[in-house]
């Protein structure tokens, strides 16, 4: 085979896959080479091992595109899963959250830094809701609505969401009202989810805000408590709406194991200089 068509066919294999990151300094001294027609049989073999070694990247390359690929089949089958899930028919519980300072996030460590902790969030967002009887409906922006048909398991959700962030420097805001919204399709749109999401609004990371129908309907919770925050006036909201603050009371916080077992260390230091 002519030394011309040699390269020509390589070139077009090789332009003819985009793969970003392997054009760099090694591929076009390859391509001087060939071009020549003269190169000894070692700079042919030193051209061979530089062409598996970018066979290698392209390799790569291959790999990561499937593994997207595999992630976006994911997040379609549990869209899927999504859709053939019952909404709940009357009254309904909406809860937002969103991760507070996500834009600067992005801003200051990058994008894939920003859709790791994305994820982070859905995960954590997704275990609760099931673990509570709620539907994940819909993601928007670094956010996410879940509808309950129980105020109660609707509050301890947004609980349980905020202790497992407890020691996360991902700091999310959850806002909850009830009502009943109009259903379009497998969502629910109107004002009730309207206020949901302002009441959100009014939250700061690591908060829970509900609405007083929210508290009315869920009752006392043991172990939490409701703090006044008084009348607010909301986004696009003519009424003002009074809303509380949903927190575990101090005392019967969720524990973390590592506080347990520090807490389980130092009475067994006490016990020990007791009985010296």
């Amino acid at each position: 085979m002519p030394w011309g068509q040699w390269w020509y066919w390589i070139l077009i294999l090789v332009f003819g896959i985009s793969v970003a990151g392997i054009i760099g300094g090694t591929l076009p001294e390859i391509i001087k080479a060939l071009r020549g027609g003269n190169s000894s049989k070692e700079e042919l073999r030193q051209i061979k091992a530089e062409l598996g070694e970018l066979r290698a990247q392209l390799s790569e390359g291959r790999m990561a595109q499937k593994a997207l690929e595999l992630q976006k089949c994911l997040s379609a089958q549990e869209l899927q899963c999504i859709q053939k899930q019952t909404l709940p028919q009357g009254v309904a519980v909406i809860l937002f959250s969103d991760i507070e300072g996500f834009t600067a996030h992005v801003e200051q460590q990058g994008d894939q830094a920003a859709y790791q902790l994305l994820q982070h969030h859905q995960r954590i967002v997704q275990r609760s809701a099931e673990r509570h009887g709620g539907l994940l409906l819909k993601q928007l922006g670094d956010g996410f609505m879940v509808s309950f048909s129980s105020a109660k398991q609707a509050l301890l959700c947004a609980a349980q969401m905020q202790s497992q962030l407890a020691d996360d420097p991902l700091r999310v805001r959850i806002g909850l009202h009830a009502g009943e919204p109009i259903h379009e399709g497998q969502d629910f749109i109107g004002r009730t989810v309207n206020l949901a999401e302002r009441i959100m609004d009014q939250a700061q990371g690591g908060q829970i805000f509900t609405s007083e129908v929210i508290k009315d309907l869920a009752g006392p919770l043991k172990g939490f408590q409701y703090l006044d925050q008084g009348p607010r006036r909301l986004q696009g909201i003519t009424e003002l709406q009074h809303l509380y603050q949903f927190q575990p009371i101090a005392a019967l916080a969720y524990p973390l194991d590592s506080t347990v077992d520090q807490a389980l260390a130092t009475l067994e230091q006490r016990l020990k200089e007791e009985n010296s």
